[in-house]
């Protein structure tokens, strides 16, 4: 079995889901394009000035996080963007790359969660 199902958690219903940590960043439903999806995050996640609202930038602030108090960082999702399938993949491997890339005895931990009910679309997304 891969190792995809420890990359993100899975919950009942990410919209009244209290994850505990010291930052929570919730990406609404509704979010259908790229564009939107980085203003969303950019919010959400507090990004610095310098985001530059694409994928390597996403990828680099993710791995970073230094704007942020130090703890666990829980980025929900009350339902998963509606961007085309490449967009998608791309979002996924982003993320499930950055939450492999903190270790547990860094500061920060990065924690990405999803509706159950989106469980096999991401999973059957993301890269082997």
């Amino acid at each position: 079995m891969s190792e995809q199902p420890t990359k993100f958690r899975f919950v009942a219903d990410p919209v009244l889901f209290g994850p505990e940590g010291s930052h929570i960043g919730r990406v609404p439903a509704g979010v259908s394009d790229k564009e939107q999806l980085m203003r969303v995050l950019e919010k959400a996640l507090r990004f610095p000035d310098y985001f530059g609202r694409n994928w390597d930038a996403l990828a680099d602030c993710l791995r970073d996080l230094s704007w942020l108090p130090p703890g666990r960082i829980s980025l929900v999702h009350d339902a998963l963007p509606d961007l085309p399938s490449k967009d998608l993949r791309t979002y996924l491997d982003v993320l499930a790359t950055a939450v492999g890339d903190w270790k547990p005895q860094e500061s920060y931990e990065l924690v990405v969660i999803f509706a159950e009910r989106d469980r096999h679309r991401v999973l059957e997304l993301l890269p082997a």
